[in-house]
């Protein structure tokens, strides 16, 4: 009886970590991801947050049940795609980036394009 017990504390704290904590990171996390579809999809903000946490709700159902493997594989996506080398596109991206940052940066202190 005891280890019934054990069995099915175990398997609810599982799903109530998986629907109370990994769930909704999922869902806010996928909406982050993909509000800048809304430009394309050329729809209200406030509509396609509604939109993406519907479908993104219906997904982390999913994920609220197998979440650790779900986690798992994150992270060893997420380690394989740290180590991929940068494309051209993201390196250009990222000299932008840079570039702005400076550019702003030189505009704030005063230095830069002044003649003088």
């Amino acid at each position: 009886m005891i280890i019934l017990l054990t069995i099915l504390a175990a398997f609810a704290t599982y799903l109530w970590y998986g629907f109370r904590i990994i769930a909704p990171a999922y869902v806010t996390r996928q909406v982050d991801e993909h509000i800048e579809d809304r430009i394309r999809h050329e729809l209200p903000p406030h509509k396609y947050v509604h939109d993406r946490r519907k479908s993104a709700a219906a997904d982390a159902v999913g994920i609220a049940l197998v979440w650790p493997f779900y986690l798992g594989w994150r992270a060893l996506t997420g380690n394989i795609s740290g180590r991929a080398p940068l494309t051209d596109h993201e390196l250009r991206h990222q000299l932008e980036e840079k570039d702005r940052y400076i550019a702003e940066l030189e505009r704030r202190n005063g230095i830069g394009d002044a003649d003088g």
